[in-house]
């Protein structure tokens, strides 16, 4: 019915343990609406464990929790990457980062629901960076849990196209080239600041600083644009 009406795709929340049923009920669905219809789901906080919908759907959307105190990569960024290479074209992946990260944060019946929690912006800076760098993902960086689309200027940047897959410089720091940035992350739980050295001025459109030299801190990110 949604198809008939115009409307481009649906969105499932969320997805659960139950592979049998997720799978009869996605392979309907797909097979009623065919290939030229979006289907988006929900993996919740959950990394890598429900790649059996993945070849039904053109998505998966990693709810905040899965970056929530995570101080080891290697394993998430993997699978993540796995999961990708599972969906159907066109792929719409969506990573999103909470600024509120209390338990039951902006549930019903939490009595601080409606307020907005401290600013932080540097896990707006890595998280952007985060899914710039792994795959192709669209992002959002909401402040609690009603998943408001808020617009920060850094989105506005034209960073072009990405000129290749993203490098793992160490278990922390990845980094990725696009036409006119070069995006680079040291994720959560790093132990020191990595330190990007330019031939050429760039501007970090996260920060405004312009220089040849980024320090990156542990939980930090940088979007260096040409000068």
């Amino acid at each position: 019915a949604l198809k008939k009406v115009g409307v481009d795709g649906v969105f499932y929340d969320n997805l659960r343990n139950e592979k049998e049923a997720w799978i009869a009920f996605l392979g309907e669905v797909r097979a009623t609406v065919g290939d030229d219809f979006l289907i988006l789901a929900n993996a919740g906080y959950a990394v890598g464990t429900y790649d059996f919908a993945a070849p039904y759907l053109n998505g998966m959307m990693y709810e905040s929790g899965w970056g929530h105190k995570r101080t080891q990569w290697d394993e998430c960024i993997a699978a993540m990457q796995h999961t990708q290479s599972l969906l159907r074209e066109p792929r719409i992946s969506l990573i999103e980062r909470f600024e509120e990260i209390r338990r039951k944060a902006g549930w019903p019946n939490d009595p601080k629901r409606g307020q907005r929690p401290p600013a932080d912006p540097a896990a707006r800076r890595w998280s952007l960076c985060y899914a710039l760098v792994i795959g192709d993902f669209y992002y959002l960086f909401s402040d609690n849990t009603s998943h408001r689309h808020d617009w920060y200027p850094e989105y506005d940047v034209k960073i072009g196209l990405p000129l290749g897959p993203g490098k793992r410089l160490t278990s922390y720091v990845w980094q990725r080239q696009y036409e006119k940035a070069l995006v680079v992350v040291n994720l959560p739980g790093a132990s020191a600041s990595y330190e990007v050295n330019l031939s050429q001025p760039a501007r970090d459109s996260l920060t405004g600083r312009i220089g040849t030299a980024f320090p990156i801190p542990p939980g930090d990110g940088g979007i260096l644009v040409q000068e």
